[in-house]
Protein backbone atom coordinates (compact mmCIF):
# COMPACT_ATOMS: atom_id res chain seq x y z
CA UNK A 1 0.00 0.00 0.00
CA UNK A 2 1.38 3.39 -0.94
CA UNK A 3 2.09 5.71 1.91
CA UNK A 4 -0.64 8.30 2.44
CA UNK A 5 0.72 11.67 3.60
CA UNK A 6 0.44 12.27 7.34
CA UNK A 7 -1.91 15.16 6.66
CA UNK A 8 -4.46 12.86 5.02
CA UNK A 9 -4.59 10.65 8.09
CA UNK A 10 -5.03 13.62 10.41
CA UNK A 11 -7.77 15.16 8.29
CA UNK A 12 -9.59 11.88 7.92
CA UNK A 13 -9.70 11.35 11.67
CA UNK A 14 -10.13 14.94 12.81
CA UNK A 15 -13.47 16.38 12.98
CA UNK A 16 -15.47 16.79 15.96
CA UNK A 17 -18.80 18.00 16.33
CA UNK A 18 -20.69 19.87 18.90
CA UNK A 19 -24.25 19.70 18.94
CA UNK A 20 -27.08 21.77 20.05
CA UNK A 21 -30.24 19.75 20.07
CA UNK A 22 -33.83 20.39 19.44
CA UNK A 23 -35.85 20.66 22.64
CA UNK A 24 -34.81 17.96 25.04
CA UNK A 25 -33.80 17.36 28.62
CA UNK A 26 -32.19 20.46 30.13
CA UNK A 27 -29.03 20.67 32.21
CA UNK A 28 -27.07 23.38 33.94
CA UNK A 29 -25.81 25.51 31.07
CA UNK A 30 -22.18 25.63 32.15
CA UNK A 31 -21.80 21.96 33.03
CA UNK A 32 -20.63 19.33 30.61
CA UNK A 33 -22.47 16.05 30.37
CA UNK A 34 -21.34 13.34 32.72
CA UNK A 35 -18.58 11.14 31.27
CA UNK A 36 -19.84 8.27 29.19
CA UNK A 37 -18.17 5.14 27.95
CA UNK A 38 -16.46 5.61 24.57
CA UNK A 39 -18.74 3.04 22.91
CA UNK A 40 -21.98 4.36 24.40
CA UNK A 41 -22.82 7.13 21.86
CA UNK A 42 -22.34 4.71 18.96
CA UNK A 43 -24.51 2.21 20.80
CA UNK A 44 -27.23 4.84 21.21
CA UNK A 45 -27.03 5.63 17.50
CA UNK A 46 -27.22 2.03 16.29
CA UNK A 47 -30.05 1.21 18.68
CA UNK A 48 -31.93 4.33 17.52
CA UNK A 49 -31.90 5.80 21.03
CA UNK A 50 -32.13 9.34 19.67
CA UNK A 51 -33.37 10.95 22.92
CA UNK A 52 -30.17 9.81 24.64
CA UNK A 53 -28.06 11.26 21.82
CA UNK A 54 -29.95 14.55 22.00
CA UNK A 55 -29.55 14.78 25.75
CA UNK A 56 -25.84 14.06 25.70
CA UNK A 57 -24.74 16.14 22.72
CA UNK A 58 -26.99 19.10 23.32
CA UNK A 59 -25.57 19.29 26.84
CA UNK A 60 -22.05 19.13 25.40
CA UNK A 61 -22.84 22.00 23.03
CA UNK A 62 -24.42 24.11 25.76
CA UNK A 63 -21.36 23.59 27.96
CA UNK A 64 -19.13 24.65 25.06
CA UNK A 65 -21.22 27.74 24.35
CA UNK A 66 -21.07 28.67 28.04
CA UNK A 67 -17.27 28.43 28.03
CA UNK A 68 -17.11 25.35 30.26
CA UNK A 69 -15.87 22.96 27.54
CA UNK A 70 -12.92 23.67 25.21
CA UNK A 71 -13.19 22.92 21.53
CA UNK A 72 -10.84 19.91 21.66
CA UNK A 73 -12.94 18.18 24.31
CA UNK A 74 -16.11 18.91 22.35
CA UNK A 75 -14.41 17.35 19.35
CA UNK A 76 -13.26 14.34 21.34
CA UNK A 77 -16.74 13.69 22.71
CA UNK A 78 -18.17 13.64 19.21
CA UNK A 79 -15.48 11.29 17.91
CA UNK A 80 -17.11 8.56 19.96
CA UNK A 81 -20.01 8.54 17.54
CA UNK A 82 -18.25 7.39 14.39
CA UNK A 83 -17.21 4.29 12.54
CA UNK A 84 -16.64 4.26 8.79
CA UNK A 85 -19.60 2.09 7.82
CA UNK A 86 -21.96 2.85 4.94
CA UNK A 87 -24.72 1.03 6.80
CA UNK A 88 -24.80 3.68 9.54
CA UNK A 89 -26.28 6.37 7.32
CA UNK A 90 -29.82 5.19 8.04
CA UNK A 91 -29.28 5.86 11.74
CA UNK A 92 -28.23 9.46 11.11
CA UNK A 93 -31.24 9.87 8.83
CA UNK A 94 -33.46 8.53 11.59
CA UNK A 95 -31.98 10.99 14.06
CA UNK A 96 -32.87 13.90 11.79
CA UNK A 97 -36.36 12.52 11.23
CA UNK A 98 -36.87 12.39 15.00
CA UNK A 99 -35.37 15.85 15.60
CA UNK A 100 -35.53 17.81 12.33
CA UNK A 101 -34.40 21.09 13.94
CA UNK A 102 -31.54 19.55 15.90
CA UNK A 103 -28.11 21.06 15.41
CA UNK A 104 -26.66 17.82 16.75
CA UNK A 105 -28.44 15.61 14.23
CA UNK A 106 -27.84 17.77 11.15
CA UNK A 107 -24.18 18.37 11.91
CA UNK A 108 -23.66 14.71 12.85
CA UNK A 109 -24.83 13.53 9.45
CA UNK A 110 -22.69 16.11 7.65
CA UNK A 111 -19.62 14.97 9.59
CA UNK A 112 -20.46 11.33 8.92
CA UNK A 113 -20.70 11.98 5.17
CA UNK A 114 -17.39 13.85 5.24
CA UNK A 115 -15.70 10.93 6.98
CA UNK A 116 -17.24 8.49 4.52
CA UNK A 117 -15.74 10.53 1.68
CA UNK A 118 -12.31 9.68 3.08
CA UNK A 119 -13.27 6.05 3.61
CA UNK A 120 -14.44 5.80 -0.01
CA UNK A 121 -11.25 7.40 -1.28
CA UNK A 122 -8.91 4.98 0.50
CA UNK A 123 -5.37 5.51 1.75
CA UNK A 124 -3.34 5.47 -1.47
CA UNK A 125 -1.95 8.47 -3.28
CA UNK A 126 -4.39 10.02 -5.72
CA UNK A 127 -2.51 8.58 -8.71
CA UNK A 128 -2.94 5.05 -7.35
CA UNK A 129 -6.63 5.49 -6.52
CA UNK A 130 -9.22 4.18 -9.02
CA UNK A 131 -11.51 6.82 -10.58
CA UNK A 132 -14.53 5.05 -9.09
CA UNK A 133 -13.22 5.73 -5.58
CA UNK A 134 -12.54 9.38 -6.38
CA UNK A 135 -16.06 9.73 -7.74
CA UNK A 136 -17.50 8.12 -4.62
CA UNK A 137 -15.53 10.58 -2.48
CA UNK A 138 -16.89 13.53 -4.46
CA UNK A 139 -20.45 12.24 -4.11
CA UNK A 140 -20.11 12.02 -0.34
CA UNK A 141 -18.65 15.52 -0.17
CA UNK A 142 -21.47 16.90 -2.30
CA UNK A 143 -23.94 15.47 0.22
CA UNK A 144 -21.94 16.56 3.28
CA UNK A 145 -21.77 20.24 2.35
CA UNK A 146 -25.56 20.98 2.50
CA UNK A 147 -25.85 19.48 5.98
CA UNK A 148 -22.85 21.43 7.24
CA UNK A 149 -24.19 24.68 5.78
CA UNK A 150 -27.67 24.04 7.20
CA UNK A 151 -26.23 23.40 10.66
CA UNK A 152 -24.81 26.94 10.79
CA UNK A 153 -28.30 28.30 11.46
CA UNK A 154 -29.29 25.85 14.18
CA UNK A 155 -27.24 27.06 17.15
CA UNK A 156 -25.66 30.23 18.46
CA UNK A 157 -22.02 29.12 18.10
CA UNK A 158 -21.68 26.56 15.27
CA UNK A 159 -17.91 26.40 15.64
CA UNK A 160 -17.41 22.81 14.55
CA UNK A 161 -19.53 23.40 11.46
CA UNK A 162 -16.92 25.90 10.28
CA UNK A 163 -14.14 23.43 11.06
CA UNK A 164 -15.67 20.80 8.79
CA UNK A 165 -16.51 23.31 6.09
CA UNK A 166 -12.82 24.24 6.09
CA UNK A 167 -12.02 20.52 5.72
CA UNK A 168 -14.35 20.24 2.73
CA UNK A 169 -12.85 23.38 1.15
CA UNK A 170 -9.40 21.82 1.41
CA UNK A 171 -10.58 18.83 -0.61
CA UNK A 172 -12.88 20.57 -3.08
CA UNK A 173 -12.70 24.31 -2.78
CA UNK A 174 -10.47 27.34 -2.95
CA UNK A 175 -8.00 28.98 -0.59
CA UNK A 176 -10.35 31.96 -0.25
CA UNK A 177 -13.20 29.68 0.78
CA UNK A 178 -11.03 27.98 3.38
CA UNK A 179 -9.94 31.32 4.84
CA UNK A 180 -13.55 32.47 5.01
CA UNK A 181 -14.50 29.49 7.17
CA UNK A 182 -11.42 29.97 9.32
CA UNK A 183 -12.27 33.61 9.98
CA UNK A 184 -15.91 32.79 10.69
CA UNK A 185 -14.98 30.00 13.11
CA UNK A 186 -12.40 32.17 14.86
CA UNK A 187 -15.00 34.92 15.28
CA UNK A 188 -17.19 32.32 17.00
CA UNK A 189 -14.35 31.05 19.22
CA UNK A 190 -11.37 33.46 19.38
CA UNK A 191 -9.45 31.07 21.68
CA UNK A 192 -9.91 27.97 19.53
CA UNK A 193 -7.20 25.38 18.98
CA UNK A 194 -8.46 22.95 16.33
CA UNK A 195 -9.39 25.51 13.71
CA UNK A 196 -5.99 27.20 13.93
CA UNK A 197 -4.21 23.86 13.56
CA UNK A 198 -6.41 22.90 10.63
CA UNK A 199 -5.92 26.23 8.91
CA UNK A 200 -2.15 25.90 9.29
CA UNK A 201 -2.47 22.52 7.55
CA UNK A 202 -4.30 24.17 4.67
CA UNK A 203 -1.39 26.58 4.16
CA UNK A 204 1.11 23.81 3.43
CA UNK A 205 2.69 24.11 -0.05
CA UNK A 206 1.23 20.79 -1.18
CA UNK A 207 -2.26 22.19 -0.46
CA UNK A 208 -1.72 25.36 -2.46
CA UNK A 209 -0.11 27.48 0.25
CA UNK A 210 3.53 28.28 0.95
CA UNK A 211 6.01 28.35 3.80
CA UNK A 212 5.84 32.13 3.71
CA UNK A 213 2.10 31.97 4.40
CA UNK A 214 2.64 29.45 7.20
CA UNK A 215 5.27 31.68 8.82
CA UNK A 216 3.04 34.74 8.51
CA UNK A 217 0.14 32.90 10.12
CA UNK A 218 2.39 31.78 12.97
CA UNK A 219 3.48 35.38 13.55
CA UNK A 220 -0.15 36.50 13.62
CA UNK A 221 -0.90 33.87 16.25
CA UNK A 222 2.12 34.96 18.30
CA UNK A 223 0.81 38.53 18.30
CA UNK A 224 -2.50 37.26 19.71
CA UNK A 225 -0.74 36.03 22.88
CA UNK A 226 -1.95 32.48 22.50
CA UNK A 227 -0.78 29.73 24.83
CA UNK A 228 2.86 28.68 24.31
CA UNK A 229 1.73 25.06 23.90
CA UNK A 230 -0.52 25.98 20.97
CA UNK A 231 2.20 28.11 19.35
CA UNK A 232 4.57 25.14 19.65
CA UNK A 233 2.02 22.87 17.97
CA UNK A 234 1.58 25.36 15.12
CA UNK A 235 5.33 25.71 14.66
CA UNK A 236 5.67 21.94 14.77
CA UNK A 237 3.44 21.65 11.70
CA UNK A 238 5.78 23.91 9.74
CA UNK A 239 8.91 21.99 10.67
CA UNK A 240 7.23 18.61 10.09
CA UNK A 241 6.35 19.70 6.56
CA UNK A 242 9.88 21.01 5.99
CA UNK A 243 11.22 17.68 7.22
CA UNK A 244 8.99 15.72 4.85
CA UNK A 245 10.07 18.03 2.05
CA UNK A 246 13.73 17.45 2.91
CA UNK A 247 13.19 13.68 2.92
CA UNK A 248 12.21 13.94 -0.75
CA UNK A 249 15.29 15.81 -1.89
CA UNK A 250 17.28 17.40 0.89
CA UNK A 251 20.46 16.25 2.61
CA UNK A 252 20.57 14.17 5.76
CA UNK A 253 21.70 17.14 7.84
CA UNK A 254 18.60 19.11 6.84
CA UNK A 255 16.35 16.11 7.49
CA UNK A 256 17.88 15.55 10.92
CA UNK A 257 17.69 19.24 11.91
CA UNK A 258 14.02 19.56 10.99
CA UNK A 259 12.92 16.35 12.73
CA UNK A 260 14.98 17.29 15.78
CA UNK A 261 13.11 20.60 15.87
CA UNK A 262 9.82 18.71 15.64
CA UNK A 263 10.79 16.57 18.62
CA UNK A 264 11.79 19.64 20.63
CA UNK A 265 8.53 21.41 19.79
CA UNK A 266 6.49 18.33 20.70
CA UNK A 267 8.13 18.38 24.13
CA UNK A 268 7.33 22.10 24.48
CA UNK A 269 3.73 21.40 23.51
CA UNK A 270 3.46 18.58 26.03
CA UNK A 271 2.78 16.02 23.31
CA UNK A 272 4.27 12.72 22.24
CA UNK A 273 6.10 13.08 18.92
CA UNK A 274 4.51 11.22 16.03
CA UNK A 275 5.88 7.88 14.88
CA UNK A 276 6.73 9.48 11.55
CA UNK A 277 8.82 12.14 13.30
CA UNK A 278 10.69 9.55 15.36
CA UNK A 279 11.36 7.40 12.28
CA UNK A 280 12.64 10.38 10.30
CA UNK A 281 14.83 11.59 13.17
CA UNK A 282 16.30 8.16 13.93
CA UNK A 283 16.94 7.27 10.29
CA UNK A 284 18.73 10.60 9.70
CA UNK A 285 20.78 10.11 12.88
CA UNK A 286 21.88 6.68 11.66
CA UNK A 287 22.81 8.04 8.23
CA UNK A 288 24.83 10.85 9.86
CA UNK A 289 26.56 8.40 12.22
CA UNK A 290 25.18 10.04 15.34
CA UNK A 291 24.90 6.98 17.61
CA UNK A 292 23.65 8.85 20.68
CA UNK A 293 20.77 10.44 18.77
CA UNK A 294 20.00 7.17 16.98
CA UNK A 295 19.86 5.39 20.35
CA UNK A 296 17.55 8.09 21.69
CA UNK A 297 15.22 7.62 18.72
CA UNK A 298 15.25 3.83 19.05
CA UNK A 299 14.36 4.10 22.74
CA UNK A 300 11.40 6.35 21.96
CA UNK A 301 10.29 3.95 19.21
CA UNK A 302 10.34 0.87 21.44
CA UNK A 303 6.68 1.14 22.46
CA UNK A 304 5.42 2.16 19.02
CA UNK A 305 3.49 -0.45 17.07
CA UNK A 306 2.57 1.13 13.74
CA UNK A 307 0.16 -0.69 11.47
CA UNK A 308 0.66 1.16 8.17
CA UNK A 309 3.07 -0.23 5.60
CA UNK A 310 5.23 2.87 5.30
CA UNK A 311 5.97 3.10 9.02
CA UNK A 312 6.50 -0.65 9.40
CA UNK A 313 8.89 -0.80 6.46
CA UNK A 314 11.00 2.21 7.48
CA UNK A 315 11.04 1.19 11.12
CA UNK A 316 12.15 -2.26 10.00
CA UNK A 317 15.04 -0.68 8.10
CA UNK A 318 16.06 1.28 11.20
CA UNK A 319 16.20 -1.91 13.24
CA UNK A 320 18.15 -3.58 10.44
CA UNK A 321 20.75 -0.79 10.60
CA UNK A 322 20.89 -1.26 14.37
CA UNK A 323 21.61 -5.00 13.83
CA UNK A 324 18.34 -6.05 15.43
CA UNK A 325 17.55 -8.41 12.60
CA UNK A 326 14.73 -10.39 14.21
CA UNK A 327 12.62 -7.30 14.88
CA UNK A 328 13.53 -5.85 11.48
CA UNK A 329 12.41 -9.01 9.68
CA UNK A 330 9.04 -9.03 11.44
CA UNK A 331 8.29 -5.40 10.55
CA UNK A 332 9.52 -5.66 6.96
CA UNK A 333 7.47 -8.81 6.39
CA UNK A 334 4.33 -7.09 7.70
CA UNK A 335 4.97 -4.14 5.37
CA UNK A 336 5.51 -6.49 2.42
CA UNK A 337 2.25 -8.29 3.21
CA UNK A 338 0.54 -4.89 2.99
CA UNK A 339 1.88 -4.63 -0.58
CA UNK A 340 4.67 -2.11 0.05
CA UNK A 341 6.92 -2.62 -3.03
CA UNK A 342 10.11 -1.48 -1.30
CA UNK A 343 9.62 -3.93 1.58
CA UNK A 344 8.63 -6.69 -0.85
CA UNK A 345 11.89 -6.30 -2.75
CA UNK A 346 13.95 -6.17 0.44
CA UNK A 347 12.31 -9.32 1.83
CA UNK A 348 12.48 -11.02 -1.56
CA UNK A 349 16.15 -10.28 -2.12
CA UNK A 350 17.02 -11.35 1.44
CA UNK A 351 15.07 -14.57 1.03
CA UNK A 352 16.72 -15.18 -2.34
CA UNK A 353 20.23 -14.79 -0.90
CA UNK A 354 19.55 -16.06 2.61
CA UNK A 355 19.88 -14.34 5.99
CA UNK A 356 22.66 -15.94 8.03
CA UNK A 357 21.94 -13.71 11.07
CA UNK A 358 18.49 -15.31 11.29
CA UNK A 359 19.66 -18.79 10.23
CA UNK A 360 17.65 -18.50 7.02
CA UNK A 361 19.10 -20.42 4.09
CA UNK A 362 18.84 -19.09 0.52
CA UNK A 363 15.45 -19.82 -1.06
CA UNK A 364 15.46 -18.41 -4.61
CA UNK A 365 11.96 -19.60 -5.47
CA UNK A 366 10.33 -18.01 -2.41
CA UNK A 367 12.41 -14.87 -2.91
CA UNK A 368 11.28 -14.52 -6.53
CA UNK A 369 7.64 -14.55 -5.41
CA UNK A 370 8.20 -11.38 -3.37
CA UNK A 371 10.42 -9.77 -6.01
CA UNK A 372 7.81 -10.35 -8.73
CA UNK A 373 5.12 -8.83 -6.54
CA UNK A 374 7.34 -5.77 -6.16
CA UNK A 375 8.05 -5.67 -9.91
CA UNK A 376 4.31 -5.75 -10.61
CA UNK A 377 4.25 -2.30 -8.98
CA UNK A 378 7.23 -1.24 -11.15
CA UNK A 379 9.66 -0.92 -8.25
CA UNK A 380 12.96 -0.19 -10.08
CA UNK A 381 15.17 -2.52 -8.04
CA UNK A 382 12.81 -5.45 -8.56
CA UNK A 383 12.41 -4.75 -12.27
CA UNK A 384 16.20 -4.59 -12.75
CA UNK A 385 16.75 -7.75 -10.71
CA UNK A 386 14.32 -9.74 -12.86
CA UNK A 387 15.62 -8.21 -16.10
CA UNK A 388 19.12 -9.43 -15.24
CA UNK A 389 17.63 -12.93 -15.08
CA UNK A 390 15.83 -12.70 -18.41
CA UNK A 391 12.34 -11.67 -17.28
CA UNK A 392 10.81 -8.91 -19.38
CA UNK A 393 9.56 -5.65 -17.96
CA UNK A 394 5.79 -5.17 -18.18
CA UNK A 395 4.29 -2.76 -20.71
CA UNK A 396 2.91 -0.64 -17.85
CA UNK A 397 6.36 -0.28 -16.29
CA UNK A 398 7.88 0.62 -19.65
CA UNK A 399 5.20 3.29 -20.06
CA UNK A 400 5.98 4.73 -16.63
CA UNK A 401 9.72 4.65 -17.28
CA UNK A 402 9.23 6.68 -20.46
CA UNK A 403 7.09 9.18 -18.59
CA UNK A 404 3.90 8.05 -20.35
CA UNK A 405 5.22 9.62 -23.57
CA UNK A 406 2.72 9.80 -26.41
CA UNK A 407 3.67 8.46 -29.84
CA UNK A 408 3.73 11.91 -31.42
CA UNK A 409 6.49 13.13 -29.10
CA UNK A 410 8.97 11.39 -31.41
CA UNK A 411 8.27 14.05 -34.05
CA UNK A 412 8.98 16.97 -31.76
CA UNK A 413 12.79 16.80 -31.66
CA UNK A 414 12.74 17.48 -35.39
CA UNK A 415 10.56 20.49 -34.73
CA UNK A 416 12.92 21.64 -31.97
CA UNK A 417 15.95 21.62 -34.28
CA UNK A 418 14.37 22.72 -37.60
CA UNK A 419 12.77 25.97 -36.61
CA UNK A 420 14.41 27.47 -33.50
CA UNK A 421 16.32 30.23 -35.20
CA UNK A 422 13.24 31.29 -37.20
CA UNK A 423 11.00 31.55 -34.17
CA UNK A 424 13.38 33.04 -31.60
CA UNK A 425 13.51 36.56 -32.99
CA UNK A 426 9.75 36.89 -33.41
CA UNK A 427 8.98 35.49 -29.96
CA UNK A 428 11.36 37.90 -28.23
CA UNK A 429 10.06 40.92 -30.14
CA UNK A 430 6.34 40.24 -29.79
CA UNK A 431 5.93 38.60 -26.38
CA UNK A 432 5.32 41.72 -24.30
CA UNK A 433 2.90 43.23 -26.78
CA UNK A 434 0.96 39.99 -27.09
CA UNK A 435 0.67 39.56 -23.33
CA UNK A 436 -0.80 43.03 -22.92
CA UNK A 437 -3.23 42.46 -25.77
CA UNK A 438 -4.57 39.14 -24.57
CA UNK A 439 -8.20 39.19 -23.63
CA UNK A 440 -7.46 36.74 -20.82
CA UNK A 441 -4.43 37.84 -18.78
CA UNK A 442 -3.72 34.31 -17.58
CA UNK A 443 -3.79 32.71 -21.02
CA UNK A 444 -0.65 31.11 -22.44
CA UNK A 445 -0.57 30.45 -26.18
CA UNK A 446 1.81 30.28 -29.10
CA UNK A 447 2.45 33.54 -30.97
CA UNK A 448 0.81 34.06 -34.42
CA UNK A 449 4.24 33.60 -35.99
CA UNK A 450 4.04 29.92 -35.18
CA UNK A 451 0.75 29.58 -37.04
CA UNK A 452 2.29 31.36 -40.02
CA UNK A 453 5.21 28.93 -40.03
CA UNK A 454 2.90 25.94 -39.94
CA UNK A 455 0.74 27.28 -42.76
CA UNK A 456 3.84 28.05 -44.80
CA UNK A 457 5.07 24.48 -44.44
CA UNK A 458 1.73 23.09 -45.51
CA UNK A 459 1.63 25.45 -48.47
CA UNK A 460 5.09 24.38 -49.62
CA UNK A 461 4.11 20.76 -49.20
CA UNK A 462 0.96 21.11 -51.31
CA UNK A 463 2.62 23.21 -54.00
CA UNK A 464 5.68 21.02 -54.50
CA UNK A 465 4.25 17.59 -53.70
CA UNK A 466 4.19 16.42 -57.29
CA UNK A 467 7.60 17.87 -58.18
CA UNK A 468 9.43 16.54 -55.13
CA UNK A 469 8.17 12.97 -55.21
CA UNK A 470 9.30 12.11 -58.70
CA UNK A 471 12.77 12.17 -60.22
CA UNK A 472 13.73 12.97 -63.76
CA UNK A 473 12.75 9.50 -65.00
CA UNK A 474 9.23 9.89 -63.66
CA UNK A 475 9.66 7.25 -60.99
CA UNK A 476 9.03 7.87 -57.30
CA UNK A 477 11.99 9.07 -55.27
CA UNK A 478 11.48 7.51 -51.82
CA UNK A 479 14.00 9.73 -50.00
CA UNK A 480 12.59 13.00 -51.26
CA UNK A 481 9.06 11.70 -50.81
CA UNK A 482 9.75 10.83 -47.20
CA UNK A 483 11.22 14.29 -46.58
CA UNK A 484 8.16 15.93 -48.14
CA UNK A 485 5.83 13.83 -46.01
CA UNK A 486 7.84 14.77 -42.94
CA UNK A 487 7.46 18.44 -43.81
CA UNK A 488 3.69 17.94 -44.05
CA UNK A 489 3.53 16.18 -40.69
CA UNK A 490 5.49 18.96 -39.02
CA UNK A 491 3.24 21.60 -40.57
CA UNK A 492 0.12 19.80 -39.31
CA UNK A 493 1.62 19.43 -35.82
CA UNK A 494 2.53 23.12 -35.65
CA UNK A 495 -0.92 24.29 -36.75
CA UNK A 496 -2.64 21.83 -34.41
CA UNK A 497 -0.42 22.92 -31.51
CA UNK A 498 -1.30 26.56 -32.10
CA UNK A 499 -5.04 25.92 -31.92
CA UNK A 500 -5.13 23.21 -29.26
CA UNK A 501 -2.09 23.53 -26.98
CA UNK A 502 -2.97 26.71 -25.13
CA UNK A 503 -3.23 26.92 -21.37
CA UNK A 504 -4.81 29.25 -18.84
CA UNK A 505 -3.69 30.02 -15.29
CA UNK A 506 -6.44 29.71 -12.68
CA UNK A 507 -6.37 30.85 -9.02
CA UNK A 508 -5.13 27.46 -7.81
CA UNK A 509 -3.88 25.66 -10.89
CA UNK A 510 -3.73 25.39 -14.65
CA UNK A 511 -6.25 24.55 -17.35
CA UNK A 512 -4.30 22.93 -20.14
CA UNK A 513 -4.76 21.87 -23.72
CA UNK A 514 -3.26 18.85 -25.43
CA UNK A 515 -2.17 18.31 -29.00
CA UNK A 516 -4.28 15.16 -28.92
CA UNK A 517 -7.13 14.49 -26.52
CA UNK A 518 -9.46 16.66 -24.51
CA UNK A 519 -8.53 19.63 -22.33
CA UNK A 520 -7.83 19.08 -18.67
CA UNK A 521 -6.93 20.88 -15.48
CA UNK A 522 -4.63 20.47 -12.52
CA UNK A 523 -4.10 22.03 -9.12
CA UNK A 524 -0.64 23.16 -8.10
CA UNK A 525 -0.92 21.34 -4.79
CA UNK A 526 -1.31 18.02 -6.66
CA UNK A 527 1.93 18.41 -8.64
CA UNK A 528 4.41 15.64 -7.80
CA UNK A 529 7.18 16.39 -10.32
CA UNK A 530 8.20 19.24 -12.63
CA UNK A 531 11.23 19.15 -14.89
CA UNK A 532 12.79 21.38 -17.56
CA UNK A 533 14.18 20.14 -20.87
CA UNK A 534 16.67 22.54 -22.43
CA UNK A 535 16.76 20.49 -25.61
CA UNK A 536 12.99 20.44 -26.08
CA UNK A 537 12.41 23.88 -24.52
CA UNK A 538 9.51 22.86 -22.33
CA UNK A 539 8.50 22.26 -18.73
CA UNK A 540 6.97 18.85 -18.00
CA UNK A 541 4.49 18.74 -15.09
CA UNK A 542 3.30 15.50 -13.51
CA UNK A 543 0.44 15.26 -11.00
CA UNK A 544 -0.60 12.72 -8.42
CA UNK A 545 -3.49 11.63 -10.68
CA UNK A 546 -1.07 10.58 -13.43
CA UNK A 547 -1.52 13.55 -15.78
CA UNK A 548 1.56 14.79 -17.67
CA UNK A 549 1.47 18.31 -19.12
CA UNK A 550 4.10 20.04 -21.25
CA UNK A 551 4.37 23.81 -21.19
CA UNK A 552 6.50 25.18 -24.03
CA UNK A 553 8.84 28.11 -23.42
CA UNK A 554 7.52 29.62 -26.68
CA UNK A 555 4.17 30.41 -25.06
CA UNK A 556 3.16 33.91 -24.11
CA UNK A 557 2.60 34.51 -20.39
CA UNK A 558 5.66 32.48 -19.41
CA UNK A 559 6.95 34.91 -16.70
CA UNK A 560 3.64 34.78 -14.80
CA UNK A 561 3.53 31.00 -15.19
CA UNK A 562 7.07 30.71 -13.78
CA UNK A 563 6.27 33.04 -10.89
CA UNK A 564 3.12 31.07 -9.99
CA UNK A 565 4.89 27.69 -10.15
CA UNK A 566 7.69 28.89 -7.87
CA UNK A 567 5.17 30.16 -5.33
CA UNK A 568 2.66 27.31 -5.30
CA UNK A 569 4.23 24.01 -6.41
CA UNK A 570 5.62 21.96 -3.47
CA UNK A 571 9.39 22.20 -3.14
CA UNK A 572 9.93 18.45 -3.36
CA UNK A 573 8.44 18.37 -6.88
CA UNK A 574 11.24 20.33 -8.61
CA UNK A 575 13.76 18.34 -10.64
CA UNK A 576 17.38 19.47 -10.79
CA UNK A 577 17.80 22.74 -12.69
CA UNK A 578 14.09 23.44 -12.98
CA UNK A 579 13.88 26.06 -10.26
CA UNK A 580 16.79 27.99 -11.80
CA UNK A 581 15.15 27.92 -15.24
CA UNK A 582 11.88 29.24 -13.81
CA UNK A 583 13.67 32.01 -11.94
CA UNK A 584 15.29 33.04 -15.20
CA UNK A 585 11.92 33.41 -16.91
CA UNK A 586 10.54 35.37 -13.96
CA UNK A 587 13.37 37.86 -14.52
CA UNK A 588 12.47 38.24 -18.18
CA UNK A 589 14.91 35.81 -19.73
CA UNK A 590 13.76 34.73 -23.20
CA UNK A 591 14.18 31.18 -24.52
CA UNK A 592 17.43 30.48 -26.36
CA UNK A 593 16.06 28.08 -28.90
CA UNK A 594 19.16 27.76 -30.98
CA UNK A 595 21.15 26.07 -28.21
Amino acid sequence: MARIPLLFVLIATCGAAPLHAAPGPQAAPAAAAAPVDAAQPLGWLKSADYPALESYYSQQQRAYEAGALPDEKLYASFRKLYEDSAGNERFFNGWIEAYPSSYAAVLARGVYLYRMAWAARGENYIGDTPPSQIEAMKNYLARARPDLLASLKLTARPYLSTLYLLNVAMLEGTADEGRRWFLQGTAIDPDNTLLRLRYMFSLRPRWGGSYRQMDEFLRQCEQQNLKPELLARLSMLIHADLAEDAMRGGGNQKIFAEWQQVLNLAEAAGEEPSTEALIGFTRAAQDLNRPADAARGLKLLEDRNPTDAWSEGRLGWIYLQAHRDDKAWTLLTRAAEQNDPWAQFLIGRSTYDGVPALSRKPDPQAGLVWIRRSAEQCFPGAVQFLAARGEKESAECRRRASGGREWWVAFLPAFGTLFPALLTASVVARRKRKEAALEHPGRMQYPPTMLAVGMLLLGIFLALLGLLTFNANGTPDPIVGAATAGCAVLGILIVAAYWRSWHELTPDGLEFGRLLGSRGSLRWRDVTHISYSRGMHWFRIETASGDAVRVSTLLTGLPEFARTVLQQVPGYAFASGTREALQGYVQGQMPRLAT
